[in-house]
Order: C-alpha cells, then sequence, then structure tokens
C-alpha cells in the first residue's frame, strides 16, 4: 500500500503542475497578445499632432517627426526633443490595462538604458496616439499633457 505521505506527495505535485500549466497558459496568451498588438504598429509613420508639458509642438516640428516599427524595434527621429535618431525596443505591451499600456526601453540616443512607459490607443488602423513621460516614470493615466507634467502626447499617421 501507497503511504499517507506518498499520496500527500502526489497531490502536491498535480497541484503544482496545475499551476504551471495555468502560468505557462497565460504567458502564451500575453505573448500572443504582444504579437498581434506589434503587428498593428509595423511600418513607417509621420505625427500629425503632438503636445509636451501643457503646450502644442510648433507645427514646425510635427510634420519632421517619423517613427519606424521593424518586429520590437523602433527608430525616432523628433527634432523637438533631440537631432539623433532614436532607437528603442518594446519590451511589454499590456492590453488588459485601459487604456493599453506600452513601455519600450531606449537603446541609442538621448536618455539611453531609460525604460518608457506609455499609454496607447489606435484610432483605426492608420491612426495612433501615445501618450509618456520621457524620465521613465509610471505610465500617464489619460491622454494629454498639463503644463510641469513634462508628458508628451504624439498623434501618428501611418506612411502609405
Amino acid at each position: 500500500m501507497v503511504s499517507k505521505t506518498v499520496m500527500h506527495i502526489c497531490k502536491a505535485l498535480m497541484v503544482c503542475s496545475l499551476f504551471a500549466s495555468f502560468a505557462h497558459a497565460k504567458d502564451v496568451s500575453a505573448n500572443t497578445s504582444m504579437a498581434a498588438e506589434l503587428k498593428k504598429f509595423q511600418g513607417t509613420w509621420v505625427m500629425v499632432s503632438g503636445e509636451h508639458d501643457g503646450k502644442a509642438i510648433h507645427e514646425k516640428y510635427v510634420k519632421k517627426n517619423t517613427i519606424t516599427f521593424i518586429g520590437d524595434k523602433v527608430e525616432i527621429f523628433s527634432p523637438h526633443q533631440h537631432q539623433e535618431v532614436m532607437v528603442a525596443k518594446i519590451t511589454k505591451i499590456d492590453t488588459s490595462k485601459k487604456p493599453y499600456e506600452i513601455q519600450w526601453i531606449r537603446e541609442a540616443g538621448p536618455q539611453a538604458g531609460t525604460t518608457m512607459n506609455a499609454i496607447y490607443a489606435f484610432e483605426g488602423p492608420n491612426k495612433y496616439k501615445v501618450c509618456f513621460d520621457p524620465e521613465g516614470k509610471e505610465a500617464p493615466k489619460k491622454f494629454g499633457t498639463t503644463e510641469g507634467s513634462k508628458h508628451f502626447w504624439h498623434i501618428w499617421k501611418r506612411v502609405k
């Protein structure tokens, strides 16, 4: 006969296995969701409007801003922020939050190594808006900026 201790060990192993299966399923779901969202971003975009710290970004800069997504890599040219091309890697997308949240790490350009936290929303397949804190603090709670927030709010249109 099997002892009670062995039975308890078997039950514990089954419970651990069940939790591991749920955790794996959640990771697979999150990766699938991130891949689906990344696919929406692919290509080159041009800024159509923007704000920083409660003020509109001057129109002479707006149309010069471009952003290109290739997989999870991002190349940003944003002359109102910096003259260098900024390179980043998207590390997290959370579609369970409202608005959706996205996180990237700047790999080159100003503030290289900084993790950026942002919110974003698509307005159809060829337009999206994003709001972020350039200091790498937590993601904004709503779209827009106020004086003293230091936040950026950009609206982008896909280049066809």
